[in-house]
């Protein structure tokens, strides 16, 4: 008699065909993620021996992604110190396919970072990666990433908006940070009392419920609800821009920054070309630029 798990891997013994049934069904997002189901696929990582768990299967889905060029399953790759090269070399040829893929996670930093964040070791060795990136433990935790997010750059209009007599730069980052105060407490408030909807087949797959009596909600290992800081960089170059140009150089007002961007730059367009094309932005390896970046999302933490 054939055992459940010997139907499945009798059915999806070739990778290509269980990668695309992810896309069996691709209408959960409509608009321009139409076809984006947000699944996620985990390829390899570090094991608690040592040993590195990237075997023939995870190679097979790996070359199976750089056929098909589906959008879904995303590849998230793990990697560590002692990951092979080959493994990073097949990656890129993935990259070159254009998808967004694969990310590469760095257990080195990802496991302890999650043990100071309260998971046992073992939990912390066996993290995924959801769609939009987060780590996440399954199999024992109800894990939120994404309840809500703080726009970093909204919080850099709220600061300019609220005044234009700035006495330097670090004033204004000064008034960053206490919008993102102010942002995150609002976020928070909002959230707090969230109550999630029972779950029944999630109640049973994961650990701990059937023994708690509990749906999934309440009674899994952990609980960890997150909030997204969004457009990061976008806030970053923003910021470099009015650091140099508004503050250093001084070949540009407040005034008439605030007025252009009142305008969406009409009649300014010699000035949004000065800071769409300055090379004064985050990822150019500017440390200047990267702590800026570094400051927010300290701020945000």
């Amino acid at each position: 008699m054939w055992k459940a798990h010997q139907i499945v891997i009798k059915k999806y013994s070739n990778p290509s065909v269980f990668l695309v049934s992810f896309n069996k069904d691709s209408d959960l997002y409509t608009g321009m993620q139409q076809g984006d189901n947000g699944q996620s696929l985990v390829l390899g990582g570090l094991n608690p021996d040592g040993t590195d768990s990237y075997n023939l299967l995870s190679d097979m889905c790996l070359r199976a992604s750089m056929e098909l060029k589906l959008i879904d399953p995303k590849i998230n790759l793990r990697v560590h110190k002692n990951t092979d090269l080959s493994i990073y070399e097949k990656g890129t040829h993935l990259t070159k396919q254009g998808l967004g893929f694969p990310q590469y996670s760095n257990d080195d930093i990802i496991i302890p970072a999650l043990c100071a964040w309260g998971y046992d070791e073992k939990d912390a060795f066996n993290y995924v990666v959801a769609a939009c990136w987060e780590f996440i433990v399954p199999d024992v935790a109800m894990d939120i990433p994404n309840l809500g997010a703080l726009s970093f750059t909204e919080a850099m209009l709220r600061a300019l908006y609220s005044r234009n007599d700035w006495n330097g730069f670090e004033e204004l980052m000064d008034c960053v940070h206490q919008q993102i105060n102010i942002m995150a407490q609002e976020l928070t408030d909002s959230v707090k009392n969230i109550y999630m909807e029972p779950s029944p087949l999630m109640y049973l797959l994961c650990k701990g419920c059937v023994q708690s009596g509990r749906d999934i909600g309440r009674g899994s290992k952990y609980n960890n609800y997150g909030i997204h800081g969004t457009g990061l960089s976008t806030a970053v170059d923003s910021l470099a821009a009015i650091k140099k140009y508004v503050f250093e150089e001084q070949s540009v007002t407040m005034e008439k920054l605030l007025a252009a961007l009142e305008n969406d730059f009409q009649g300014n367009e010699e000035l949004l070309n000065k800071l769409r094309y300055s090379q004064w932005k985050m990822g150019n390896d500017i440390d200047e630029v990267d702590e800026l970046a570094c400051k927010l999302l300290d701020w945000f933490a």
